[in-house]
Parts: structure tokens; C-alpha cells; sequence
């Protein structure tokens, strides 16, 4: 799925954090949020910013979740 073209990696990558966070997948969401870090498709900033905007929409219980993801994986990677 990643290498189709259509989309490029970071657009595939928002669309896997967006699905994931409303199911509440925290373990997959530190997984793509590692996986963006370390590709250089999103900075801390930017991952941040993406946890607000899902939180808007998926409530703040999923939200948190998402957010717990984004810290661990940018903790792990300083």
C-alpha cells in the first residue's frame, strides 16, 4: 500500500494516524509516529499539531491516547 502511487508517504501516513486514532490504537499510533520521526516526514511540532486536530474530532479520550503515542515516540527518539 505505501509505495501505490496516488499519495505519497507522509498523505498515507496522516490517513493510517487519522483511522488509528479513532479506533484507538495507541501501540500502532507510537509505531507511525516513530516511523514519521525517523523518516523526516514530520517534525515534533507537526506531530503535535496532528494530535489536536484528531483530538478534535475522535473526543478526548481517544485524543489522549494519540497524544501518550506522539510523546513516547518523541521521548524515545531525543
Amino acid at each position: 500500500m505505501w509505495c501505490r502511487p496516488g499519495l505519497d508517504v507522509p498523505a498515507r501516513r496522516l490517513i493510517t494516524v487519522g483511522v488509528l486514532a479513532a479506533q484507538g490504537h495507541e501501540d500502532l499510533l507510537e509505531v507511525q509516529f516513530a516511523a514519521a520521526l525517523s523518516n523526516g516526514e514530520m517534525d515534533e511540532s507537526t506531530l503535535r499539531e496532528i494530535v489536536l486536530q484528531v483530538t478534535h474530532y475522535v473526543g478526548w479520550a481517544l485524543g489522549a491516547k494519540a497524544n501518550n503515542a506522539a510523546e513516547r515516540a518523541i521521548a524515545r527518539r531525543a
